[in-house]
Protein backbone atom coordinates (compact mmCIF):
# COMPACT_ATOMS: atom_id res chain seq x y z
CA UNK A 1 0.00 0.00 0.00
CA UNK A 2 2.82 2.56 0.83
CA UNK A 3 3.89 1.86 -3.27
CA UNK A 4 -0.15 2.32 -4.12
CA UNK A 5 -0.02 6.10 -1.90
CA UNK A 6 0.36 9.22 -4.11
CA UNK A 7 -0.47 12.65 -3.86
CA UNK A 8 -4.21 14.04 -5.39
CA UNK A 9 -2.33 17.48 -5.32
CA UNK A 10 -2.38 18.88 -8.74
CA UNK A 11 -4.82 16.17 -9.90
CA UNK A 12 -6.19 18.29 -12.18
CA UNK A 13 -2.96 18.95 -14.43
CA UNK A 14 -2.32 15.08 -13.94
CA UNK A 15 -5.52 14.15 -15.85
CA UNK A 16 -5.29 16.83 -18.44
CA UNK A 17 -1.97 15.04 -18.97
CA UNK A 18 -3.65 11.45 -19.16
CA UNK A 19 -6.72 12.73 -21.51
CA UNK A 20 -3.47 14.01 -24.03
CA UNK A 21 -1.68 11.20 -23.74
CA UNK A 22 -4.94 8.54 -24.35
CA UNK A 23 -5.50 10.87 -27.59
CA UNK A 24 -2.44 10.94 -29.13
CA UNK A 25 -1.88 6.89 -28.49
CA UNK A 26 -5.62 5.30 -27.76
CA UNK A 27 -3.93 1.78 -28.43
CA UNK A 28 -0.81 2.47 -26.10
CA UNK A 29 -1.60 0.82 -22.24
CA UNK A 30 0.50 3.42 -20.78
CA UNK A 31 -2.18 6.01 -21.95
CA UNK A 32 -4.83 3.99 -20.38
CA UNK A 33 -2.95 3.50 -16.95
CA UNK A 34 -2.80 6.76 -16.27
CA UNK A 35 -5.95 7.77 -16.97
CA UNK A 36 -7.18 4.77 -14.63
CA UNK A 37 -4.89 6.62 -12.14
CA UNK A 38 -5.75 10.09 -12.97
CA UNK A 39 -9.20 8.05 -11.65
CA UNK A 40 -8.10 6.27 -9.11
CA UNK A 41 -5.94 8.82 -6.82
CA UNK A 42 -7.77 12.08 -8.71
CA UNK A 43 -11.08 11.43 -8.03
CA UNK A 44 -11.35 8.34 -6.10
CA UNK A 45 -13.92 7.00 -9.01
CA UNK A 46 -12.82 3.14 -8.49
CA UNK A 47 -15.19 1.72 -10.86
CA UNK A 48 -14.02 4.11 -13.92
CA UNK A 49 -10.35 3.39 -12.73
CA UNK A 50 -11.09 -0.03 -13.21
CA UNK A 51 -12.40 0.36 -16.44
CA UNK A 52 -9.06 1.92 -17.61
CA UNK A 53 -7.10 -0.49 -16.23
CA UNK A 54 -9.09 -3.32 -18.18
CA UNK A 55 -8.68 -1.56 -20.94
CA UNK A 56 -4.80 -1.58 -20.45
CA UNK A 57 -4.64 -4.95 -19.48
CA UNK A 58 -6.50 -6.03 -23.02
CA UNK A 59 -4.36 -4.14 -25.05
CA UNK A 60 -0.95 -5.61 -22.58
CA UNK A 61 -2.49 -8.56 -20.90
CA UNK A 62 0.49 -9.78 -19.16
CA UNK A 63 1.63 -6.36 -18.34
CA UNK A 64 2.53 -5.98 -14.73
CA UNK A 65 1.67 -2.32 -14.13
CA UNK A 66 -1.83 -2.94 -15.04
CA UNK A 67 -2.12 -5.99 -13.58
CA UNK A 68 -1.04 -4.44 -9.99
CA UNK A 69 -3.33 -1.64 -10.26
CA UNK A 70 -6.17 -3.84 -11.42
CA UNK A 71 -5.12 -5.68 -7.62
CA UNK A 72 -4.93 -2.05 -6.59
CA UNK A 73 -8.65 -0.88 -7.10
CA UNK A 74 -9.69 -4.51 -5.67
CA UNK A 75 -8.81 -3.78 -2.92
CA UNK A 76 -10.23 -0.97 -2.49
CA UNK A 77 -14.07 -2.38 -3.55
CA UNK A 78 -13.36 -5.16 -0.90
CA UNK A 79 -12.27 -8.20 -3.17
CA UNK A 80 -9.13 -8.51 -1.39
CA UNK A 81 -8.95 -12.30 -2.71
CA UNK A 82 -9.30 -11.31 -6.48
CA UNK A 83 -6.37 -8.70 -5.25
CA UNK A 84 -4.48 -10.96 -4.12
CA UNK A 85 -4.75 -13.14 -7.37
CA UNK A 86 -3.98 -10.14 -9.56
CA UNK A 87 -0.95 -9.30 -7.30
CA UNK A 88 0.05 -12.61 -7.55
CA UNK A 89 0.11 -12.30 -11.65
CA UNK A 90 1.63 -9.46 -11.21
CA UNK A 91 4.81 -10.94 -9.90
CA UNK A 92 4.74 -13.62 -11.77
CA UNK A 93 5.50 -11.20 -14.77
CA UNK A 94 7.92 -8.99 -12.55
CA UNK A 95 9.27 -11.21 -10.15
CA UNK A 96 12.39 -9.21 -8.74
CA UNK A 97 10.03 -6.36 -7.84
CA UNK A 98 10.07 -5.98 -3.77
CA UNK A 99 7.52 -3.72 -3.76
CA UNK A 100 5.13 -6.21 -5.41
CA UNK A 101 5.71 -8.49 -2.86
CA UNK A 102 5.60 -5.89 -0.66
CA UNK A 103 1.80 -5.08 -1.64
CA UNK A 104 0.86 -8.61 -1.99
CA UNK A 105 1.95 -8.84 1.90
CA UNK A 106 -0.38 -6.21 3.17
CA UNK A 107 -3.05 -7.32 1.12
CA UNK A 108 -2.85 -10.56 3.30
CA UNK A 109 -2.38 -8.55 6.01
CA UNK A 110 -5.92 -6.48 5.68
CA UNK A 111 -7.57 -9.97 5.66
CA UNK A 112 -5.55 -11.22 8.56
CA UNK A 113 -3.95 -14.02 6.73
CA UNK A 114 -0.36 -13.11 8.32
CA UNK A 115 1.08 -16.43 8.28
CA UNK A 116 0.87 -15.73 4.21
CA UNK A 117 1.94 -11.86 4.78
CA UNK A 118 4.91 -12.76 6.28
CA UNK A 119 5.97 -15.13 3.52
CA UNK A 120 5.65 -12.38 1.14
CA UNK A 121 7.09 -9.61 3.25
CA UNK A 122 10.23 -11.64 4.00
CA UNK A 123 10.26 -12.20 0.18
CA UNK A 124 10.13 -8.21 -0.45
CA UNK A 125 12.85 -7.79 2.33
CA UNK A 126 15.39 -10.37 0.43
CA UNK A 127 14.73 -8.66 -3.11
CA UNK A 128 15.27 -5.41 -1.30
CA UNK A 129 16.45 -5.14 2.65
CA UNK A 130 16.52 -1.65 2.30
CA UNK A 131 12.49 -1.64 1.82
CA UNK A 132 11.63 0.02 5.17
CA UNK A 133 7.58 -0.79 4.35
CA UNK A 134 8.02 -4.28 4.04
CA UNK A 135 10.49 -4.29 7.42
CA UNK A 136 7.57 -2.02 9.37
CA UNK A 137 4.92 -4.47 8.12
CA UNK A 138 6.71 -7.61 9.00
CA UNK A 139 7.23 -6.03 12.28
CA UNK A 140 3.37 -5.37 12.67
CA UNK A 141 2.12 -8.55 11.24
CA UNK A 142 3.87 -10.17 14.01
CA UNK A 143 2.35 -7.84 16.31
CA UNK A 144 -1.05 -8.32 14.85
CA UNK A 145 -0.96 -12.03 15.07
CA UNK A 146 0.53 -12.66 18.58
CA UNK A 147 0.39 -9.61 19.97
CA UNK A 148 3.78 -10.10 20.65
CA UNK A 149 5.14 -6.21 21.38
CA UNK A 150 9.38 -7.42 22.47
CA UNK A 151 8.96 -9.30 18.93
CA UNK A 152 7.86 -6.37 16.49
CA UNK A 153 10.22 -3.96 18.19
CA UNK A 154 13.38 -6.52 16.95
CA UNK A 155 11.87 -6.56 13.84
CA UNK A 156 12.00 -3.30 13.49
CA UNK A 157 15.64 -1.18 14.83
CA UNK A 158 16.70 0.83 12.32
CA UNK A 159 17.87 4.76 12.74
CA UNK A 160 15.57 6.16 9.75
CA UNK A 161 12.91 8.04 11.14
CA UNK A 162 9.96 5.69 9.91
CA UNK A 163 11.23 3.17 11.62
CA UNK A 164 11.59 5.71 15.05
CA UNK A 165 8.08 6.52 14.69
CA UNK A 166 6.88 2.75 14.18
CA UNK A 167 8.95 1.89 17.13
CA UNK A 168 7.46 4.67 19.63
CA UNK A 169 3.78 3.09 18.42
CA UNK A 170 5.54 0.16 19.70
CA UNK A 171 6.25 1.48 22.62
CA UNK A 172 3.14 2.84 23.58
CA UNK A 173 1.77 -0.73 23.86
CA UNK A 174 4.11 -1.54 26.54
CA UNK A 175 3.41 1.69 28.28
CA UNK A 176 7.04 2.96 27.87
CA UNK A 177 5.43 6.16 27.44
CA UNK A 178 8.78 8.50 28.08
CA UNK A 179 11.00 6.23 26.09
CA UNK A 180 8.92 7.07 23.53
CA UNK A 181 8.83 10.56 23.93
CA UNK A 182 12.31 10.43 23.68
CA UNK A 183 12.55 8.24 20.67
CA UNK A 184 9.99 10.85 18.51
CA UNK A 185 11.55 14.34 19.87
CA UNK A 186 14.55 13.08 18.11
CA UNK A 187 13.39 12.54 14.27
CA UNK A 188 13.19 15.41 12.48
CA UNK A 189 10.33 17.40 12.17
CA UNK A 190 10.60 17.26 7.96
CA UNK A 191 7.38 16.89 5.77
CA UNK A 192 8.71 13.55 4.73
CA UNK A 193 8.78 12.06 8.71
CA UNK A 194 5.56 13.04 9.54
CA UNK A 195 2.07 13.72 7.43
CA UNK A 196 -2.02 14.16 7.97
CA UNK A 197 -2.92 10.66 7.53
CA UNK A 198 -0.44 10.11 11.29
CA UNK A 199 -0.97 13.45 12.37
CA UNK A 200 1.97 15.91 13.32
CA UNK A 201 4.90 15.86 15.39
CA UNK A 202 3.20 18.10 17.43
CA UNK A 203 0.11 15.89 18.00
CA UNK A 204 1.79 13.10 18.09
CA UNK A 205 4.40 14.21 21.44
CA UNK A 206 1.46 15.96 22.47
CA UNK A 207 -0.49 12.55 23.19
CA UNK A 208 2.41 11.03 24.63
CA UNK A 209 2.33 13.62 26.87
CA UNK A 210 -1.38 13.07 27.64
CA UNK A 211 -0.77 9.45 28.07
CA UNK A 212 2.73 9.57 30.49
CA UNK A 213 0.37 12.44 32.67
CA UNK A 214 2.20 15.73 32.02
CA UNK A 215 -0.74 18.30 31.01
CA UNK A 216 1.74 21.70 31.11
CA UNK A 217 3.76 19.90 28.30
CA UNK A 218 1.34 18.22 26.26
CA UNK A 219 -0.90 21.62 26.55
CA UNK A 220 0.96 23.94 24.16
CA UNK A 221 1.62 21.08 21.52
CA UNK A 222 -2.38 20.41 21.69
CA UNK A 223 -2.40 23.94 20.60
CA UNK A 224 0.13 23.80 18.32
CA UNK A 225 -1.54 20.50 16.38
CA UNK A 226 -4.96 22.30 16.46
CA UNK A 227 -3.75 25.65 14.49
CA UNK A 228 -1.94 22.99 12.01
CA UNK A 229 -4.61 20.99 11.56
CA UNK A 230 -7.20 23.64 11.08
CA UNK A 231 -4.78 24.93 8.34
CA UNK A 232 -4.81 21.36 6.64
CA UNK A 233 -8.85 21.75 6.12
CA UNK A 234 -8.25 23.91 3.38
CA UNK A 235 -5.53 21.89 1.60
CA UNK A 236 -6.79 18.55 1.90
CA UNK A 237 -10.01 17.10 -0.21
CA UNK A 238 -12.17 13.88 -0.60
CA UNK A 239 -11.78 11.39 1.46
CA UNK A 240 -8.50 12.49 2.95
CA UNK A 241 -10.22 15.17 5.21
CA UNK A 242 -11.34 12.59 7.26
CA UNK A 243 -7.79 12.24 8.46
CA UNK A 244 -7.30 15.65 9.30
CA UNK A 245 -10.63 16.21 11.46
CA UNK A 246 -9.58 13.45 13.50
CA UNK A 247 -6.19 15.14 13.77
CA UNK A 248 -8.15 17.90 14.85
CA UNK A 249 -10.46 16.54 17.09
CA UNK A 250 -7.67 15.07 18.63
CA UNK A 251 -6.17 18.30 19.58
CA UNK A 252 -9.41 19.63 20.81
CA UNK A 253 -9.80 16.56 22.96
CA UNK A 254 -6.47 17.27 24.16
CA UNK A 255 -6.88 20.83 24.94
CA UNK A 256 -9.64 20.12 26.91
CA UNK A 257 -12.47 21.21 24.12
CA UNK A 258 -14.49 18.43 24.32
CA UNK A 259 -17.55 19.58 22.43
CA UNK A 260 -15.41 20.84 19.33
CA UNK A 261 -13.74 17.45 19.92
CA UNK A 262 -16.78 15.63 19.29
CA UNK A 263 -18.11 17.71 16.63
CA UNK A 264 -15.11 16.66 14.35
CA UNK A 265 -15.14 13.25 15.19
CA UNK A 266 -18.53 13.38 13.73
CA UNK A 267 -17.38 15.14 10.67
CA UNK A 268 -14.93 12.77 10.37
CA UNK A 269 -16.82 9.32 10.62
CA UNK A 270 -19.85 10.93 8.03
CA UNK A 271 -16.91 10.97 5.08
CA UNK A 272 -15.60 8.00 6.19
CA UNK A 273 -19.04 6.28 6.12
CA UNK A 274 -19.27 7.90 3.14
CA UNK A 275 -16.53 7.37 1.23
CA UNK A 276 -16.99 3.37 1.90
CA UNK A 277 -13.25 2.97 1.30
CA UNK A 278 -12.33 -0.30 1.92
CA UNK A 279 -8.34 -0.07 2.88
CA UNK A 280 -8.25 3.16 4.42
CA UNK A 281 -11.87 3.79 5.52
CA UNK A 282 -11.24 0.68 8.63
CA UNK A 283 -8.56 2.74 10.36
CA UNK A 284 -9.84 6.00 10.05
CA UNK A 285 -12.98 3.89 11.85
CA UNK A 286 -10.86 3.05 14.51
CA UNK A 287 -9.33 5.83 15.44
CA UNK A 288 -12.75 7.91 15.10
CA UNK A 289 -13.35 4.94 18.10
CA UNK A 290 -10.49 5.70 19.52
CA UNK A 291 -11.11 9.05 20.27
CA UNK A 292 -14.43 8.52 21.48
CA UNK A 293 -12.95 6.01 23.66
CA UNK A 294 -10.39 9.25 24.82
CA UNK A 295 -13.38 11.49 25.61
CA UNK A 296 -15.28 8.69 27.54
CA UNK A 297 -18.22 8.44 25.70
CA UNK A 298 -17.93 4.49 25.78
CA UNK A 299 -21.58 4.32 24.38
CA UNK A 300 -20.03 5.87 20.70
CA UNK A 301 -16.98 4.10 21.41
CA UNK A 302 -17.75 0.50 21.48
CA UNK A 303 -20.26 0.14 18.75
CA UNK A 304 -17.92 1.91 16.36
CA UNK A 305 -14.84 -0.38 17.64
CA UNK A 306 -17.52 -3.18 16.95
CA UNK A 307 -17.70 -2.30 13.40
CA UNK A 308 -13.92 -1.33 12.61
CA UNK A 309 -13.27 -4.78 13.87
CA UNK A 310 -15.47 -6.42 11.49
CA UNK A 311 -14.62 -4.51 8.37
CA UNK A 312 -12.68 -6.18 5.13
CA UNK A 313 -9.78 -4.69 5.12
CA UNK A 314 -9.15 -4.01 9.36
CA UNK A 315 -6.69 -6.68 9.58
CA UNK A 316 -3.89 -4.43 7.97
CA UNK A 317 -4.01 -1.84 11.03
CA UNK A 318 -5.14 -3.82 13.69
CA UNK A 319 -6.51 -7.06 15.34
CA UNK A 320 -8.40 -8.39 18.15
CA UNK A 321 -5.02 -9.02 19.99
CA UNK A 322 -4.87 -5.49 20.38
CA UNK A 323 -7.57 -4.59 22.93
CA UNK A 324 -6.26 -5.94 25.86
CA UNK A 325 -2.88 -4.27 25.67
CA UNK A 326 -3.44 -0.52 23.69
CA UNK A 327 -4.42 1.66 25.78
CA UNK A 328 -5.81 3.48 23.74
CA UNK A 329 -9.04 1.68 25.46
CA UNK A 330 -8.12 2.19 29.17
CA UNK A 331 -10.72 4.73 29.54
CA UNK A 332 -13.41 2.28 28.66
CA UNK A 333 -12.46 -1.03 29.83
CA UNK A 334 -15.07 -1.41 32.54
CA UNK A 335 -17.90 -0.32 30.15
CA UNK A 336 -20.05 -3.40 29.57
CA UNK A 337 -19.92 -2.68 25.83
CA UNK A 338 -16.22 -3.10 25.61
CA UNK A 339 -16.17 -6.42 27.53
CA UNK A 340 -18.79 -7.96 25.47
CA UNK A 341 -16.06 -7.04 22.58
CA UNK A 342 -13.22 -8.90 24.74
CA UNK A 343 -15.18 -11.75 25.73
CA UNK A 344 -16.29 -12.17 21.82
CA UNK A 345 -12.91 -12.10 20.69
CA UNK A 346 -11.37 -14.47 23.42
CA UNK A 347 -14.00 -17.07 22.82
CA UNK A 348 -12.68 -16.95 18.66
CA UNK A 349 -9.16 -17.61 20.03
Amino acid sequence: MRSEMRSRRNSAQARADAERALQLAPTLAEAHLAIGYSEYYGRGDYAAARAAFDAALVLRPNDADALSARGYVERREGHFDAAVASLQLALTQDPRNSALANDLGETCMMTGRYADAAIWLRRALALDPANLGAKIDLSNTILLDAGDVQSALAVAQGDEPVLRTWRTDLLIYQRQFDEAIVLLTGVNDAPDHFSFVRGSKALQLANLYRLAGDADKARPLFEQARTQAQAELAIQQGSDLAYVWRNLASAELGSGNVAQGLDAIAKSQAIVTAADDKVSGPSAMLSNAMLYAQAHRPALAAPLLATALASPGIGFYYSPKMLKIDPAWDPIRDDAGFKALLKKYDAGN
